[in-house]
């Protein structure tokens, strides 16, 4: 018994650590002074909005220093050693599940400068991609014609959609396998995704279309992977609101109501906690009747006129879904023929 508890221990584990690295990033940096020898112990931290966090590292007597679990998003790094001085690395993009490499020169403190700043070096080949995919980042996103998770999906190379459902190369929609920050959220009944995220929480998606390295399972066509956003030590948020009726009587009766916010948990004055302690709030919620919404509305009696004559004398009462509807600043309140509704909350 003890034995099998220990098996279901690692198993737990490694799985456990398998999808955290899906959801986050490495940087690896190789250090040399103006000479070409590695520098050694140099001292590396990065900085997010020009805030230094707690992710860094140090190099080895090889001058290489590898600093892995980094959230997705843009970052400097700060490189110090003693008898050079400070290099400053700035907008290196950090990707869920993939590895920016990096190189800095230190200069000796003898002659005296204020320190370096170069522009990070952009991968143009990235050597430890193995399998095809496409990395979608929140920059991309807003500029998007799209309005939900499934269109971006479908805008990939080799993805394709049909009544709602995603093919990845053909295969089924059930083939798919999902993961949102690391957990699978596959539907394993009906195939596709049983958890939905609106585009607003999304910080980060990657969908990989073929070449699975060795720690996916179950995954036969594709594997999308989103990674959603976290807070940071500033407020902010934004509210969107979508509607295609107060310009014109031919439409499909559609609002679409969106909000985010985030920021710190406990406010201002507290120092690391501040930074350390956030949340992220988004919610949407999408209300239409659809474009076919005349034919809801009809008189059985109708259906029942031969040449402007009767054919039976019961006389029907007229189906209008839509008389008991209230109406607020020309939006009619309440469900409709199609409701959608999404709140998603992250505290870190």
């Amino acid at each position: 018994m003890r034995k099998i508890a220990s098996i279901l221990f690692f198993v737990l584990l490694f799985g456990s650590i398998s999808l955290f690295a899906q959801e986050t990033g490495t940087l690896t940096v190789k250090v040399k002074n103006e000479n070409g020898d590695p520098v050694a112990f140099a001292n590396i931290f990065l900085l997010k909005d020009g805030v230094l966090t707690q992710i860094g590292g140090d190099t080895k007597k090889n001058g290489n220093c590898i600093i892995i679990n980094i959230p997705p998003g843009m970052y400097d790094v700060q490189i110090s050693a003693v008898g050079y001085a400070k290099t400053t690395i700035e907008g290196i993009k950090i990707s869920a599940g993939s590895n920016s490499n990096q190189k800095a020169t230190l200069y000796r403190k003898s002659v005296e400068i204020g320190g370096v700043t170069v522009k990070a070096e952009i991968d143009k080949v990235e050597q430890d991609k193995v399998g095809s995919s496409t990395r979608i980042d929140t920059e991309n996103i807003s500029d998007m014609a799209v309005d939900n998770v499934e269109g971006l999906i479908a805008l990939t190379a080799g993805v394709s959609m049909s009544d709602g459902d995603i093919h990845v190369r053909g295969g089924r929609s059930g083939e798919v396998v999902y993961t949102v920050d690391g957990l699978s959220v596959s539907d394993p009944v009906d195939g596709g995704a049983a958890l939905s995220v609106d585009m607003d929480a999304v910080a980060d998606m990657n969908v990989m279309t073929g070449g699975f390295s060795a720690e996916f399972g179950n995954a036969q066509s594709g594997i999308v992977s989103i990674v959603t956003k976290d807070g940071d030590r500033n407020y902010s948020g934004k509210i969107e609101y979508v509607t295609d009726h107060l310009l014109s009587s031919e439409n499909s009766n559609y609002d679409l109501l969106r909000f985010a916010f985030g920021g710190p948990v406990l406010g201002y004055g507290l120092g690391r906690l501040r930074d350390n302690f956030t949340f992220f709030l988004n919610g949407s919620g999408s209300w239409t009747d659809g474009r076919f919404k005349d034919s809801w509305k009809n008189d059985p009696n109708d259906d029942f006129v031969l040449e402007g004559i009767p054919l039976i004398s019961y006389d029907y009462a007229e189906y209008d879904p839509y008389k008991n509807r209230e109406e607020f600043l020309w939006t009619e309140l309440g469900d409709r023929n199609y409701n959608s509704y999404n709140l998603n909350f992250k505290t870190k």
